[in-house]
């Protein structure tokens, strides 16, 4: 799938030419990245998929169990057709709606050294509008600079003005920031 499609960034950016469809996917694709990479969360699952948290300290990775209370290591974007091997009741958090960090039990027990839960991880099945303007803006701004050196490197202008890259777009960072999810280690 992706965030966006190459014909609707077609239709975006006004491109017409067919000519440029496989570099504009390929684009599309470092454009999707580079959101994941700088919000910390990806916006598009397309299966759901094991997670394996333990209970016991020592086992592989910390114990993500306190008490009734479960704590995923990444976000659970929607709490439909979740399985957890203890079979167990759950509250996810927050209670008010995905993404989900978390739940608690509220019947049942978890399994013991280790609670397996199948989810679809990540902040949404499919992503938010917002993210998807951002992606059409990231992709016309790697078109625009496929050819060109001077976002990577300083740039002397004839009156001796030296000009540092700016890292991404201002449109696409200001969306992007409302998103980026800090990991405390």
């Amino acid at each position: 799938m992706g965030y966006v499609t190459t014909a609707n960034f077609k239709t975006w950016a006004k491109f017409t030419k067919d000519t440029e469809d496989a570099l504009l996917a390929v684009l599309i694709s470092m454009a999707e990245k580079i959101i994941e990479n700088y919000t910390n969360r990806v916006f598009e699952i397309d299966s759901a998929s094991d997670q394996t948290f333990s209970r016991v300290a020592g086992l592989p990775g910390p114990s993500r169990v306190r008490g009734n209370t479960l704590y995923f290591y990444e976000e659970l974007a929607t709490s439909e057709d979740v399985t957890f091997s203890g079979g167990g009741t759950v509250v996810f958090l927050p209670e008010d709606g995905p993404p989900y960090y978390g739940c608690y039990l509220t019947d049942g027990s978890w399994d013991y050294p280790t609670e397996t839960v199948n989810g679809k991880w990540g902040y949404s099945e499919s992503p938010p509008e917002d993210i998807q303007y951002a992606c059409y803006i990231l992709t016309k701004w790697l078109y625009d600079n496929r050819d060109s050196t001077k976002g990577d490197n300083l740039v002397v202008t004839p009156e001796g003005k030296v000009l540092v890259p700016s890292g991404l777009p201002s449109g696409a960072k200001i969306i992007l920031d409302q998103y980026k999810r800090v990991v405390l280690v």
